[in-house]
């Protein structure tokens, strides 16, 4: 009986201070894992080294997304090609075309008005001269009238005058009509009647 309550004793020790050991390593045990980062209570809120991790992953991506960006927009302009030039070219060439021609009238053009504001001179005379006679008469006898030849142009003296290369042809006597013609270079005719109207011949 003393041997087995002795053996009991003995297990009884074992036990308590095999408690006790497992006690302190646990008592230990944040102790150890206090040498790092604070764990959270739950273990489900990141650490502020995991936050700053992440700030600074965020941060290097929107960095790189910018760059991505910009890269494209500067690689997306490219140069103008030939095929490109050549319809700018050509498309100007069409306006310049169109355009020169009414912004600079044609010498033909230049020579046309200045028949018909030749005739209209020549017209106006005429009026005067039928207001002081009662007729019409030929150029020549318009520019020899003493009242209206000083101021009447005396390159249409002559029956058949030429100024700047435009021939005019009148009438040949006294009238109560008359018809006076513009012969241009071209060959080309206008003429004016003692209406005033200022018209082409065919």
């Amino acid at each position: 009986m003393t041997v087995r309550k002795d053996e009991r004793g003995v297990r009884n020790l074992c036990q308590s201070e095999h408690g006790q050991g497992e006690h302190g390593q646990g008592e230990l045990g944040p102790r150890e894992h206090g040498q790092g980062e604070p764990a959270s209570p739950d273990g489900l809120l990141p650490t502020a080294t995991h936050l700053k991790h992440t700030a600074s992953q965020a941060q290097r991506s929107a960095h790189s997304t910018q760059h991505s960006a910009l890269t494209f927009r500067l690689t997306s302009r490219r140069g103008i090609t030939l095929l490109e030039l050549a319809i700018v070219l050509a498309i100007v060439g069409v306006i310049v075309f169109i355009a020169i021609p009414t912004m600079n009238p044609s010498k033909d053009e230049a020579t046309i008005d200045l028949a018909k504001e030749l005739l209209a001179y020549v017209h106006s005379q005429e009026q005067k001269y039928y207001g002081m006679h009662g007729v019409y008469a030929p150029l020549s006898a318009l520019a020899s009238d003493p009242q209206l030849g000083e101021q009447f142009d005396q390159r249409f003296a002559g029956d058949k005058p030429e100024v700047n290369g435009i021939s005019f042809l009148g009438p040949q006597a006294e009238s109560q009509f008359y018809e006076i013609i513009a012969v241009l270079p071209d060959g080309s005719r206008y003429s004016v009647n003692s209406t005033g109207e200022i018209r082409a011949l065919q």
